[in-house]
Parts: C-alpha cells; sequence; structure tokens
C-alpha cells in the first residue's frame, strides 16, 4: 500500500534523526526498539534498614550528607565539640534537639527514579535534560524496551517510523542535501 503524507519541516527532522542515530544508540543500550525515558530521582523515607542512603533535615533544610550539615552548623557558629555531641545525639536517637534553633533529624530514604518525559532517541532525551535541567532533580536518561519478542503495535509502529526517515534520509542523500 501506498501513502502520500506531507510532513513539516520539524517532523521530517524527527524522522530522519531517529533513523539517524537508531543504531548507534543500541550499542549503547542493546535494546531492540526502545523508549527513552528522562527520570527525576527522588528520595522517599523509608524504614531503618531499608534505605539506600540517609539525608538529614533542619530547619525546613535537607542535607545530603553529613559533611554538608556539619558545614553548615558551622556556619551558625556551633563549635566543633558541640557537633560531635549533635551528631552523637542524632546516631543514637535519631534527631537532636536544638532547642530554639529547632531539631536536626537524620532520615533513611529509598532511592527511586520517575519518569517526567519519553522520547524516541537518547539523543532528544539528554537535550530534554539538558534544558529542563532547572525542572528536574538529578535527572538521567533511561532506555526501556517495550517487551520481550513484542509483535504489537509499538514495535509495528517504531519500525514504521525508522523505515520512513531512511527513507527521507535517502532521499535526501540522493539530492545532495
Amino acid at each position: 500500500m501506498n501513502l502520500k503524507i506531507n510532513l513539516t519541516d520539524e517532523e521530517a527532522a524527527f524522522l530522519k534523526q531517529y533513523a539517524e542515530v537508531y543504531e548507534e544508540e543500541r550499542k549503547d543500550d542493546i535494546t531492540a526498539n526502545p523508549i527513552v525515558v528522562v527520570q527525576n530521582e527522588d528520595c522517599i523515607v523509608t524504614q531503618e534498614g531499608y534505605s539506600d542512603k540517609y539525608v538529614w533535615a533542619w530547619d525546613e533544610c535537607s542535607y545530603e550528607s553529613e559533611e554538608e550539615l556539619v558545614d553548615v552548623l558551622k556556619e551558625n557558629d556551633y563549635t566543633d565539640e558541640e557537633i560531635t555531641g549533635i551528631l552523637e545525639e542524632i546516631e543514637s536517637h535519631g534527631e537532636c534537639d536544638l532547642g530554639p534553633s529547632g531539631v536536626v533529624r537524620k532520615f533513611p530514604v529509598i532511592i527511586t527514579h520517575k519518569p517526567v518525559a519519553y522520547f524516541l532517541t537518547r539523543k532528544e532525551g539528554e537535550r530534554y535534560a539538558r534544558y529542563q535541567k532547572h525542572n528536574l532533580n538529578r535527572p538521567r536518561v533511561y532506555s526501556v524496551y517495550t517487551g520481550y519478542d513484542n509483535r504489537g503495535d509499538l514495535a509495528c509502529l517504531l519500525g514504521l517510523l525508522r523505515r520512513m526517515g531512511d527513507m527521507l534520509n535517502k532521499e535526501g542523500k540522493a539530492d545532495g542535501k
């Protein structure tokens, strides 16, 4: 069956890009018919013993490391001796009451990654992560597959898009573009 379709410049460019980078990107992720996902890192408080790491919270701020907390305590004029006592109290009880300055708490957290955007190519996923970095928290570009031996609609349509891109690329080479 033949089908004639008018493409916008942007549609043609994305189809060409998809076909151009497809094989090269498979060397990195070794995934057939991937969907590229930009994911945000998220930390979820969990029970002790199930954590990936700890975070410290004080005065409505959180700190990714004990060193970061120590630096902030020093900036707030706590002495080395006081800081040692605070850290010992946190280690023993999970928190330390600093009186009027508030309570410092240590929380066990697990790290998860939540999808925020989907793409056909890593190139577009990485571009998105760069221009949206101000809205993202430690983003990663991750490839997921459409399923083992998936012979359904998505795998078929992805193949169609690659073929269309290949046709446009061959046409452009023939035209000297």
